[in-house]
């Protein structure tokens, strides 16, 4: 079943190709919305607060990710839970752009 209300910003894919720029959205509309201290660890919010982060982290994601953290209520848990996942930007991207880099560095010698 398709989102029938329109998102601000795309969600997360299955892949979490969009990882980056989605969290940095999030996090935004988080504390727009005077939540963002529901995602952090340890945090003793209410009940009701909560459940604003749970509905917003559920209608951002994809709907098989939606699927599988159905049952997951806590945003936090939700949160930790995507960032394992998918949080490893680092180990993946580094290697192309340093093998981007040294390429393009050579590229302007003539030999």
């Amino acid at each position: 079943m398709a989102n029938i209300a329109k998102l601000e910003f795309p969600a997360l894919n299955i892949t979490g190709d969009n990882n980056m720029s989605w969290t940095a959205h999030v996090k935004r509309h988080l504390k727009s919305m005077g939540v963002l201290n529901t995602i952090t660890v340890g945090n003793n919010c209410e009940d009701q607060d909560k459940a604003k982060a749970d509905v917003f982290l559920h209608k951002y994601i994809d709907e098989m990710l939606q699927f599988e953290y159905s049952n997951c209520e806590d945003p936090c848990i939700l949160w930790e839970d995507l960032k394992s996942r998918f949080d490893h930007q680092r180990e993946v991207l580094l290697p192309t752009a340093i093998d981007e880099w040294n390429n393009l560095r050579f590229q302007d010698f003539k030999k």
